[in-house]
């Protein structure tokens, strides 16, 4: 019967949880230093001080730590719980457990829950960190502070109305500002410019300072006045727009909402679709191909350590890699519903068929 706080269970969630912090200092410490040098001429080009150049280095990657850890999270734990599998079959001690009368599924049981919760951090970070830091993450290599104005190209907004502008994020203002209203059909009604407009962040709406307003079709009775616009496009959410990250940087929630405001459901449904199902699967099948590979490690027949390992590793990457043909599949060929849960439906049976033929 299972309990917490046993020994054994101590002893594989220690050595588990030490192999994830191993693992996750190689996987984003490499990312981090391959992304570095080889895009390190963006944060020298401007020739500024070597302090501020350090200053942007540190923003840069400090934000985008979470981004790589969602990235590789799910390898993470799999690796994790495959190597510390691997250390306990290595040094014999599945020899010991067995003479216990210890079952090769009680081994399992640890490994299984700490991979549960340490893929619940992937969710946390994905729901709650993640979007409150999604415009420090697009933003480039040389805007690692925000400075630089990010160009406006006719953005959509809720009232079916195009933007056109440059922003400058910081001082949440815009300059050379061009506002086009359409009708249901999308024929202009009118056009505004305004060569400076504020963001009013309690009203959610910007301020067109000396806007001219041309009515069409006529181009008549053109006035000049302040003008307040009220839209869905803050600051925050035309930066995101401007990246190709928009909707993986979002929460869940901000999906469902994205999804039912008709004119981003008409520009990109299926991609909204398609992350809103991969992020209810994505942990299902990290677990999944964890129960799948451990197996292999754990097996009390005498096969050769390494050759299981390699087994193992070779389940795995194997496995993501379907996972992630899935994902591209479903932007184009497959269903966002059957590619997010193609991978389950496939590896599932062969986990469970994987734990089966344990001999314990």
């Amino acid at each position: 019967m299972y309990k917490v706080g046993h020994i054994l269970d101590r002893y594989v969630i220690r050595n588990m949880l030490f192999s994830y912090i191993v693992i996750f200092t190689v996987f984003v410490g490499l990312r981090i230093v391959v992304d570095l040098f080889t895009q390190i001429d963006e944060f020298t080009e401007a020739m500024l001080p070597a302090g501020e150049v350090m200053q942007n280095i540190v923003s840069y990657y400090g934000y985008h730590l979470f981004q790589y850890y969602q990235e590789f999270a799910g390898p993470m734990v799999v690796f994790a719980a495959l190597f510390t599998l691997f250390r306990i079959r290595r040094d014999n001690e599945t020899v010991v457990l067995l003479s216990s009368g210890i079952s090769l599924y009680r081994l399992l049981w640890p490994v299984a829950m700490v991979g549960i919760v340490l893929n619940s951090l992937l969710i946390v970070n994905q729901e709650l960190i993640i979007p409150r830091i999604a415009d420090k993450l697009v933003r480039t290599h040389d805007n690692a502070l925000g400075g630089q104005v990010v160009p406006v190209r006719l953005q959509t907004d809720r009232n079916n109305s195009l933007l056109l502008a440059d922003l400058h994020p910081i001082a949440e203002t815009m300059t050379e500002v061009f506002l086009i209203t359409r009708d249901q059909q999308g024929r202009m009604t009118s056009l505004q410019h305004a060569p400076r407009a504020v963001w009013d962040k309690h009203n959610q709406r910007w301020l067109l300072e000396d806007a001219d307003l041309v009515k069409v079709p006529s181009t008549e009775g053109v006035t000049t006045s302040d003008v307040f616009y009220k839209t869905d496009l803050s600051p925050r959410e035309i930066s995101l727009r401007a990246s190709s990250e928009y909707v993986r940087f979002q929460s869940t929630s901000r999906l469902a909402q994205m999804s039912r405001q008709p004119y981003l459901r008409r520009r990109m449904a299926k991609e909204l679709d398609l992350e809103k199902h991969f992020r209810f699967t994505s942990p299902i099948i990290n677990v999944i191909i964890l129960l799948l590979a451990a197996p292999l490690i754990t097996s009390r027949e005498p096969k050769s350590v390494f050759l299981q390992m390699v087994k193992g590793l070779l389940v795995i990457i194997g496995a993501f890699a379907l996972s992630f043909a899935c994902q591209q599949l479903g932007s184009q060929h497959l269903a966002p519903l059957m590619a997010a849960w193609l991978p389950v439906i496939l590896f599932g049976p062969a986990a469970v068929l994987m734990l089966d033929s344990v001999k314990t």
